[in-house]
């Protein structure tokens, strides 16, 4: 099994709940394989009657489509609805590959090719994607890792393994759950009912554990930081974490000292030197040593980003919020930063290329749907409800002629037209394309 979180919906303190989860004719129009590609150079996924391979970055084909998946098990499972298989083509998980050794499934295992199409004589019944150079593995009932030299790391020797985030991954075999390193060596024992998996395993060098269904946290070195006392929990940030017991919550530092007192209140992260907090139905936001920033009076708030302000909103009303705890109605909307001067967003209902600063508009784009930047291109549907691509000046760079497209990653982007799928570059000619 891997470690998957189910999202909560932020921002609320609320149980996190766990789930172990189990683990048309076509005609390539490219075909000569290319065994020059240096491992760690793009390899872009291709299907062709109902197989699948890959390309380099000039559309060659490295990998004949010869396999019955290159998209792990767990994404198949996440995106089963997807039945016709250019669907599959088109989701986000089927995207360019890095690492020197890719994964395919062949006869219903999975194993590994390298950059020169080479089958590795591992065999799996279920694969992960590679994370800091190592991908989850199964055989039969037990997981383990495979580096992206294409060895076993770490033995199979688990019943449920998280991916590598920090150098560390989370473990669990008979109920138990710990922390290993990428060599295999136990950081934190086997001993805990759960361990906490997030966007990183510590924070503040800091692990949230459930020892005896309460909870606490773990130092990197193994040892008991916070010992288990609390109902509720949350990671550390910024130095504190917010802890529930009694019904009431309270913030605590790395040594388990209570430095905000508790209070009937819901209480999330620090960010920014800021914390949401929800009393009865308003939300509000309290500096570090607990005082009101901004009184509860919101009626959704969200933390602190990096720009210094955060959104809240009053009734049906968007504002943003600073540091100060003082709220306004932005001048614009962003939909998204370009760098530290130009946003593209919307001003009085227009939506273009606007300046940060003074929310001027510099260029308006007459397009009603307008998707993110991805290389200095963003795609655009026309009024007959096909794609092309802009640039940030809103210069037409690719016409509108596509019925999809994808985003560009490593120079290429996915795109169908009519019965056709495959591989655009820059100026929109396909580098490599097959009927569907």
């Amino acid at each position: 099994m891997t470690l998957v979180e189910v999202p909560a919906s932020p921002p609320r303190l609320a149980l996190i709940l766990w789930l172990l989860i189990l683990g048309a004719s076509a005609c390539p129009s490219r075909a000569s394989p290319d065994s020059t590609i240096s491992p760690g150079a793009a390899l872009f996924p291709i299907v062709a009657k109902n197989r699948w391979g890959f390309i380099d970055a000039s559309g060659h084909v490295v990998v004949s489509p010869t396999y019955e998946s290159t998209v792990p098990a767990e994404s198949e499972r996440m995106i089963a609805a997807r039945s016709k298989t250019e669907d599959l083509f088109m989701t986000d998980s089927v995207e360019p590959e890095t690492t020197a050794i890719v994964a395919v499934k062949s006869g219903g295992k999975w194993g590994f090719v390298d950059h020169a199409g080479q089958l590795l004589p591992l065999r799996f019944d279920e694969v992960g994607d590679f994370s800091e150079g190592m991908a989850q593995a199964r055989q039969g009932a037990l997981w383990g890792f495979v580096s992206t030299l294409g060895v076993i790391a770490v033995p199979l020797q688990y019943d449920a393994v998280g991916t590598f985030v920090g150098g560390v991954a989370i473990v669990n075999r008979d109920l138990k759950y710990g922390v290993i390193d990428r060599d295999g060596r136990a950081v934190v024992k086997l001993r805990f009912e759960m361990i906490r998996p997030a966007d990183s395993v510590f924070h503040d060098n800091r692990a949230l554990v459930i020892a005896f269904g309460k909870k606490g946290y773990v130092a990197r070195a193994g040892t008991i930081a916070v010992p288990p006392a609390y109902d509720e929990a949350l990671p550390f940030s910024e130095g504190l974490a917010p802890v529930v017991r009694g019904g009431q919550t309270g913030y605590i530092d790395t040594t388990g000292r209570m430095v905000i007192r508790p209070r009937p209140w819901i209480a999330e992260r620090f960010h920014r030197g800021r914390a949401v907090v929800q009393v009865g139905s308003k939300y509000g936001y309290i500096d570090r040593g607990g005082a009101y920033v901004a009184e509860p009076q919101f009626d959704d708030a969200r933390a602190f980003t990096a720009d210094d302000h955060a959104e809240a909103w009053k009734g049906p009303i968007h504002g943003l919020v600073d540091l100060s705890g003082h709220w306004g109605e932005p001048r614009i909307q962003e939909l998204q930063r370009l760098d530290d001067s130009l946003s593209v967003a919307l001003v009085a209902g227009r939506k273009g290329l606007v300046r940060r600063t003074t929310g001027e508009m510099i260029r308006e784009y007459p397009w009603t749907e307008v998707g993110p930047f991805s290389e200095g291109l963003a795609p655009v549907r026309g009024s007959d409800g096909r794609f092309g691509f802009i640039d940030v000046e809103g210069r037409v760079v690719i016409p509108t002629q596509f019925v999809r497209v994808g985003h560009f990653d490593g120079g290429l982007c996915k795109a169908m037209n009519r019965k056709t799928l495959g591989y655009i570059d820059r100026r929109g000619s396909w580098v490599w394309s097959t009927r569907y």
